[in-house]
């Protein structure tokens, strides 16, 4: 009896030390079907475009860096077909380095490679097959993607995002800015009530080269994403354009008060383009991204949480919870020792100041009109870990950015600032 009883309580503890182990070693998990936080990236460049590394090294470092799901969002391809990729032009060193990084973590077996005209040329692996090499359920997915890249008749640069299409969507041109934002748009929407499969269009980068002005997004129908905080070499942060916040200010307030027009969310996305050398002006990866809380780690849910708003974007900053109940914005940020946390709530109050002025002789092409400060002010500024916001009821909408400053390392760097910002709410009616 005594053996059988040690025997019953060995199996015992067996059991619930195999069933305990997931806790282990990695923490309380969340129940089946729970809604969890997904780390992702909506939008970044490989070799199938203007990227300087194959798409093989881009997901390998996103999944090696705490990612759940990536885009590779290469110009009006979605990585599938035949290519051929040869690594030249004034990047050449870098694609060099890029290059030889492939040979030796792939090596031959995988990576297949030519010589024409002297040039070595490499056999670039399609979605479908580089996807095998990273994607585990639960824990990491690959979601399909494609700038859509093109320009108006008059030559002002328009680039949409389409997430998860099935087919490759040819570019379109419109007479305006507007036009072909809307004609791009519309592409994705077409195919997703084709297909019945979930899609989302972001418009990407507002202020590349300066052709899209807030004017032009004011009016799109459809499009609920507006890629925000993208720090390219070609639109420096000067004082002679709205930043992307000011921007997102204005289109919420005159889409939602003035247009009827739904609300527009603010992605952050790093569009990486430069793995093979890391520092300022090479667009590297992991400066920005989305955290989304969905039940499962699948392309409908994420497409589908994504469009509820159930998401925040972060340079850094991460919450242990986020809610918007009872009219109440509650935030619980995950804190670092040492660290002030700084959570503005802004918005615009009902009976704004609708003043516009038109910039005579703008310094810049797509800076046209001035906007009443009234516009996405600071409704209430809170230093804690926890913090709330209730409405009034004079809210139009209200959003949250929490920011904090990051000692460097680095000595004789300044500190770095990481932001996460909170999307836009709008007051209902118990």
């Amino acid at each position: 009896m005594k053996k059988q009883t040690y025997s019953k309580l060995l199996l015992l503890w067996l059991s619930v030390s195999i069933l305990s182990l997931p806790t282990i070693l990695w923490g309380q998990l969340p129940p089946a079907g729970e809604p969890r936080w997904f780390k992702g990236n909506t939008h970044c460049h490989s070799w199938w475009s203007d990227g300087d590394s194959p798409p093989e090294i881009v997901a390998d470092w996103y999944k090696k860096n705490g990612y759940h799901f990536l885009v590779i969002s290469d110009h009006n391809t979605l990585n599938e077909g035949e290519k051929w990729y040869e690594p030249r032009g004034k990047r050449i060193e870098r694609l060099k380095i890029a290059a030889k990084k492939y040979e030796d973590t792939y090596g031959p077996d995988w990576v297949k490679k030519r010589v024409t005209n002297n040039q070595t040329q490499y056999h670039l692996k399609t979605l479908n097959e580089y996807r095998t090499l990273f994607e585990e359920p639960g824990k990491f997915l690959l979601i399909p993607g494609e700038e859509i890249t093109t320009s108006s008749r008059d030559g002002k640069a328009v680039h949409v995002n389409g997430i998860n299409l099935k087919d490759t969507i040819p570019p379109l041109s419109g007479d305006s800015i507007l036009e072909t934002i809307q004609l791009n748009a519309n592409a994705v929407f077409i195919q997703q009530a084709k297909t019945k499969r979930p899609m989302l269009a972001h418009l990407n980068h507002l202020h590349f080269r300066y052709a899209v002005s807030v004017e032009d997004v004011m009016m799109v129908n459809g499009l609920k994403f507006l890629e925000m905080f993208d720090d390219l070499p070609s639109t420096p942060n000067d004082e002679k354009r709205f930043s992307s916040e000011r921007a997102w200010d204005i289109l919420l307030t005159k889409r939602l008060a003035e247009l009827s027009l739904p609300v527009i969310y603010g992605i952050g996305t790093d569009d990486e383009h430069g793995f093979a050398k890391i520092g300022p002006g090479f667009s590297n990866p992991g400066d920005r991204w989305v955290m989304v809380k969905a039940k499962f780690l699948t392309p409908t849910h994420i497409i589908q949480a994504l469009d509820k708003g159930d998401f925040y974007s972060s340079s850094g900053i991460t919450l242990e919870k986020l809610s918007f109940e009872n009219n109440t914005i509650k935030i619980d940020i995950k804190a670092r020792p040492g660290i002030t946390y700084t959570t503005q709530f802004i918005g615009t109050l009902k009976g704004y100041d609708r003043t516009v002025t038109k910039i005579e002789n703008s310094p810049v092409a797509n800076l046209k009109y001035k906007y009443s400060s009234d516009i996405g002010r600071i409704l209430d500024q809170q230093t804690d870990t926890h913090v709330e916001y209730t409405m009034t009821g004079r809210e139009i909408y209200v959003r949250a950015k929490i920011s904090a400053l990051i000692k460097n390392p680095n000595p004789d760097q300044p500190p770095k600032k990481e932001v996460a910002w909170i999307q836009p709410v709008q007051p209902f009616r118990e």
